[in-house]
């Protein structure tokens, strides 16, 4: 059973909390403060946290989810998050049925100071048993070594085509995605797929402009015109 609720809803509506008790899979819209939620922790399976601020006591409270597989924190504010790598390390440990994780623009993503085989602190515990798939982008910190079979970050062509698929929902972040993309191009070194590109690319501009958002956002259909104009001439030059 699937939930999605603001927590002020969760708040001031007794329903929306016996129906996230009930929930195996819950997605909670922060607004403007800190996370809020209760839920069943024996039945919980999968949980995305957006908009809202992640703290100490939230980390906390997710590790003791225990049958949780798929967790989505991206782009939640971690601003004060002491030790956050001390936090990711406690959930990686605590979560042993974790397959998916998105720490996407988020501080728990770190360069360890020391090698562990693993470019993110805290996640060194799964180099040798990694994750179906883990979300890394992060615009200031480049992680090549991710425990994970597949990795949305910044680092490959590859991996940036697979952050915009995961967040094609995120006008908000999906433009500077098609920016970090366009950044390939201009790279000698850079290997293009052209038919998953366009793809990738036309599937985000179309998910947008089905929602009309184009007028709010109004950087993505430049950023994907500018992508789609790359593609079509790299196809020339191939001809």
């Amino acid at each position: 059973k699937h939930i999605t609720c603001k927590q002020y809803e969760m708040d001031s509506h007794d329903g929306g909390l016996i129906d996230a008790q009930a929930a195996t899979s819950l997605t909670v819209l922060g607004v403007q403060d800190e996370y809020s939620w209760q839920c069943n922790p024996e039945i919980l399976t999968s949980l995305t946290l957006c908009q809202g601020e992640l703290i100490s006591e939230n980390v906390k409270k997710i590790s003791e989810i225990k049958n949780l597989q798929y967790l989505d924190i991206s782009f939640s504010d971690t601003e004060f998050l002491d030790n956050p790598e001390d936090l990711l390390r406690l959930m990686v440990q605590k979560l042993v049925h974790l397959k998916s994780l998105d720490i996407s623009g988020t501080d728990l993503i770190r360069n360890p100071t020391k090698d562990t085989g693993c470019d993110i602190d805290g996640l060194e515990d799964r180099v040798l048993t990694p994750l179906e798939y883990i979300g890394a982008y992060h615009e200031d910190v480049t992680c090549r070594r991710i425990p994970a079979r597949k990795v949305a970050a910044t680092d490959t062509v590859d991996r940036i085509l697979n952050a915009a698929e995961h967040h094609i929902d995120k006008a908000f972040v999906l433009r500077r995605i098609l920016a970090r993309y366009l950044e390939f191009f201009g790279r000698s070194d850079s290997k293009i797929d052209i038919e998953r590109g366009l793809d990738v690319v036309v599937q985000c501009l179309e998910h947008h402009l089905s929602k009309d958002e184009f007028g709010v956002n109004e950087t993505l259909p430049i950023s994907g015109a500018a992508c789609i104009y790359e593609l079509i001439s790299l196809c020339s030059e191939y001809r």
